[in-house]
């Protein structure tokens, strides 16, 4: 078992990505939020990104080109 987390803004990403990527070096870590494709927004790749709680994404720390839907990915993890 375990607990989802909602990053809401750089100050809560760090908080959270340097404790992991340090933990678990090298690994894909899912972070809660994923692609809706229910949502009347959702288009690929950048629409009806979610988090778990249902919560819109509205801060954002997305890798150069990402999201591209690239492997039809409807989720978002930490890649360190």
């Amino acid at each position: 078992g375990g607990n989802m987390f909602c990053v809401t803004s750089k100050q809560e990403n760090d908080s959270v990505a340097v404790p992991l990527t340090t933990k678990y070096p090298y690994s894909d870590i899912w972070i809660g939020l994923y692609q809706d494709i229910t949502d009347p927004l959702y288009s690929e790749p950048n629409g009806g990104w979610k988090w778990v709680d249902k919560s819109t994404l509205n801060y954002t720390n997305w890798n150069d080109g990402e999201p591209n839907n690239s492997g039809n990915e409807n989720y978002a993890v930490l890649d360190y």
